[in-house]
């Protein structure tokens, strides 16, 4: 949460909202190797590509060795380079070849394969993934499914009852550390209930909820494992069934249609509902009065926000509280908007701490953020967290 240090002044923040959900960091345990398979069909003849990875992540890097089977021909060797979803594969015994892949499977080929037998072959002028399962007509209980890494000691069982609440235990022993937990993850699989394209972002709703206690709950929407990009939050849920709303950011290439709970962390037994998915729709050109303008109120964790938009002028104030104290923002500028989006620059910053006294914040003067207006809530991005995605805050407007 190094922006939000910066924006605040609040350095407790670092610990309590930072975020680590894509693990496509090594840890300190040694990992375990793991294995992607993508398949392809070409003039009625099956391509099946498998990469096996020298350490446990999502997606192939250079040093993997590949497996491709064209039918009763094997080409072994290694990934000799990666860039985005393509892979050149260098056989033992021949010239490198590319492939090229995306969570649908092998999409196009080129250069000439050597197989291991010493024959070799043009690659296909064309090659088709498989298509997308069928799954409009699936009720919930069969979209609902489980993944744990082979390095992982915890275990998952899951249910699904009437109400379409999906019932997930996690046992055995839960990974040292917090960022690992998305080695054990539930995972719901929203394909044909919204169409997860690049570029378009999404609102997902949900009700969680713990058996006892409270749990710091991974939630990821989009697991790119060809460009390495993973998007998500990680939301603090409680014993009391609560609805949570997250807003998402714009989906990449190969986001993928499921949705994560990453849960390895942490033993226990814990519970979801997915109630929508709905896409972000911009809003139309402004036509009448300014749609910012009056105040907007927000909290996440421990933090509430309050802003105050008047016809170009901005305040903010904000409000942390930790364990040895509260932290106190106020903050003031500019802003312009266009119909669904607002762009404030801050001229005066000020923090403190309980009753301390007040304490410019240079460092916050000249800064600009811009804040989007959808479906009538305002989105307001925190900043980066440690594993590099976005913490996001909804606020509402109150008058």
């Amino acid at each position: 949460m190094k922006n939000l240090f910066k924006l605040f002044g609040i350095i407790a923040l670092v610990a309590v909202i930072g975020f680590s959900m894509s693990g496509c960091e090594e840890t300190e345990t040694a990992p375990t190797p793991g294995t992607v398979t993508y398949t392809g069909t070409a003039d009625g003849v099956t391509y099946t590509l498998k990469i096996t990875e020298n350490i446990a992540r999502y997606t192939a890097q250079i040093g993997d060795t590949y497996e491709l089977t064209v039918g009763t021909k094997k080409s072994t060797g290694t990934v000799e380079g990666v860039t985005g979803g393509t892979l050149t594969l260098k056989p033992s015994n021949g010239a490198a070849f590319t492939a090229t892949v995306n969570s649908s499977g092998i999409t196009g080929m080129t250069g000439t394969i050597t197989f291991d037998d010493g024959t070799s072959q043009p690659v296909p002028t064309v090659i088709t993934p498989p298509a997308p399962p069928v799954t409009g007509d699936r009720p919930v209980k069969d979209r609902w499914g489980i993944w744990i890494d082979k390095g992982t000691t915890v275990t998952l069982d899951y249910s699904v009852d009437d109400d379409e609440v999906c019932t997930i235990t996690v046992r055995g022993a839960a990974v040292p550390n917090s960022e690992d937990g998305w080695k054990a993850r539930a995972y719901y699989d929203a394909y044909y209930v919204y169409p997860a394209k690049a570029g378009k972002s999404f609102v997902y709703t949900f009700d969680a909820w713990t058996e006892s206690g409270t749990r710091n709950l991974g939630f990821q929407y989009c697991n790119d494992g060809v460009a390495n990009i993973y998007k998500g939050q990680t939301i603090l849920i409680t014993s009391t069934r609560k609805t949570y709303t997250i807003y998402g950011d714009n989906l990449s290439n190969n986001a993928g249609n499921n949705l994560e709970f990453q849960c390895a962390n942490q033993l226990g037994t814990f519970y979801v509902k997915i109630l929508e998915i709905k896409e972000v729709i911009p809003l139309p050109p402004v036509t009448g009065d300014n749609p910012f303008k009056g105040t907007w109120k927000g909290t996440m964790f421990q933090i509430t926000l309050t802003l105050k938009f008047g016809d170009t002028s901005f305040e903010f104030s904000g409000v942390f509280n930790e364990d040895d104290g509260v932290w106190y923002s106020e903050y003031k500028g500019t802003y312009t908007y266009t119909s669904n989006t607002a762009t404030v620059k801050y001229t005066e910053a000020k923090n403190k701490k309980d009753n301390g006294e007040w304490k410019s914040n240079p460092d916050v003067v000249g800064i600009s953020q811009t804040l989007t207006l959808s479906n009538g809530e305002l989105i307001f991005n925190l900043g980066k967290g440690e594993s590099g995605e976005d913490d996001i805050m909804i606020l509402t407007k109150i008058n």
